[in-house]
């Protein structure tokens, strides 16, 4: 089997897309060897693409600016300091999300 880069794959770094050649000599040296056929490529060129993260993966997240009176601020401030876990940031996000699932649910 051998792997061919479309377009020089290692020099350009834009390109995420390789093939697979594989001979029907190569296959049938495989199933040979005891290999189960559905663990195999079939003879032929097999194509693949490595896709985008940012695209498979949606951040819909939205910016909020909140203005906290210093006595909210500073008691999830200290309940980070004292859990050393999340930030201010990720508490109160998480005590909205909480808060949003039992109204609706």
């Amino acid at each position: 089997m051998s792997e061919n880069s479309t377009k020089n794959n290692e020099a350009n770094n834009l390109e995420k897309e390789w093939h697979l050649d594989v001979s029907e000599a190569e296959y049938e040296a495989s199933k040979a060897k005891g290999l189960d056929e559905e663990s195999l490529f079939k003879p032929g060129r097999h194509t693949f693409r490595r896709r985008d993260p940012d695209k498979i993966i949606k951040r819909d997240n939205k910016t909020v600016v909140l203005h906290l009176d210093e006595e909210t601020f500073e008691f999830y401030q200290k309940r980070a300091e004292e859990k050393h876990t999340d930030s201010v940031e990720e508490q109160i996000k998480l005590e909205l999300r909480n808060l949003a699932e039992k109204e609706a649910a």
